[in-house]
């Protein structure tokens, strides 16, 4: 993969992830003004917008949209910009990390909300599950991962769950995000980010169980999937005030 696979593909969505930057940025706009004042949210928009423009060159291409986690990763460089931004503002590491735990799970539910409201098929089911499912994609895409072929990819094994345990999962490897964020001296934010997958288990009813991440000094994250049961996630940031 040369810089010009990687700038062709992300200046071809480059409008779509404003727009997705501007919904993160709109849904936190109460969270900044209700932590910090008017003036810093305010100032936010357009210094975030300036600081993701710098970030978009240097996001890695890891397959674009063949890859079901090219999004997670362009997430994360969005709240890398956010998060940069703060620390100009003399706001610590840590404390943005918490900032970023009050605004993701109101952005799962605004997403899950508009998933709902989507058009139905005539069949009745939303148009929006008729595509290929985000696991469905993860499970084809973990062989292609081994290969190390994008070395900012994360690298994974899929596992197919028996029904009575988990219905599926997987053991990261190697994190996309991590790696990312080690280039710009932010990896001890990553915590954070794992923490994300609570409100996106809970919301979304996915029953996610996992004891360990590599950002919190584990060997490998395990994820475990079961629809409806309760979500256990151990996390070395996440506290209950965070629950919508």
């Amino acid at each position: 993969m040369d810089d010009q696979e990687r700038n062709n593909y992300y200046n071809s969505i480059k409008a779509k992830l404003f727009r997705e930057l501007d919904q993160i940025l709109t849904i936190g706009r109460d969270t900044m003004i209700s932590v910090y004042s008017q003036k810093v949210a305010d100032e936010l928009i357009p210094e975030v917008h300036q600081e993701f423009e710098t970030l978009i060159p240097h996001i890695p291409y890891i397959g674009g949209d063949d890859n079901p986690f090219t999004m997670n990763l362009v997430g994360s460089a969005q709240f890398l910009a956010l998060y940069k931004v703060l620390q100009r503002k003399g706001i610590g590491k840590d404390e943005s990390g918490i900032v970023s735990l009050r605004i993701f799970p109101k952005i799962i539910r605004a997403w899950y909300e508009a998933l709902e409201d989507m058009p139905r098929s005539d069949n009745g089911t939303n148009t929006a599950r008729e595509e290929v499912s985000f696991g469905e994609k993860v499970r084809r895409w973990a062989l292609t991962s081994q290969k190390r072929l994008y070395p900012g990819d994360w690298v994974y094994e899929f596992l197919e769950g028996n029904g009575k345990d988990f219905d599926s999962g997987t053991d990261m490897l190697e994190c996309g995000i991590l790696k990312f964020y080690k280039e710009h001296d932010m990896a001890d934010l990553v915590p954070y980010q794992c923490a994300w997958d609570i409100p996106m288990s809970e919301v979304g009813k996915r029953g996610l169980h996992r004891t360990k991440t590599l950002a919190e000094g584990g060997d490998k994250c395990d994820f475990r999937f079961k629809m409806g049961r309760e979500t256990k996630v151990n996390s070395t940031v996440w506290r209950d005030e965070f629950n919508l």
